[in-house]
């Protein structure tokens, strides 16, 4: 496995300060007028979701999950972000997998 390149953020706030990638969604649902609108705004969403997957791999390699009396990533992310165990850990392998095909990552 590669190693990461530290991006910065908790997973918790992430969708809070999606702006810092530039994926600002202020206005966004009202902007969809048209079906090529609808696909961008899917797009936006998707490229979203791996940048969090990302990440969630990122930290559940560094191991500070722990640091919190997790006693895996997964319980960090149920317990935290309150995602269930499904969510939790389809993040993981999704993040795994962006980390592992960099072509696919950087699509």
């Amino acid at each position: 496995m590669k190693s990461f390149v530290h991006i910065g953020f908790r997973v918790v706030s992430a969708v809070e300060h999606q702006y810092d990638w530039g994926m600002s969604t202020e206005g966004c649902l009202e902007e969809i007028v048209s079906f090529d609108d609808l696909v961008e705004a899917l797009g936006h969403h998707e490229r979203f979701g791996a940048k969090l997957a990302l990440a969630a791999a990122q930290l559940n390699v560094s191991g500070m999950w722990a640091a919190d009396g997790a006693v895996t990533m997964g319980g960090w992310l149920k317990q935290h972000a309150r995602l269930s165990d499904r969510d939790a850990r389809r993040l993981l392998k999704e993040g795994l997998f962006l980390n592992t095909f960099d072509d696919v990552a950087t699509a």
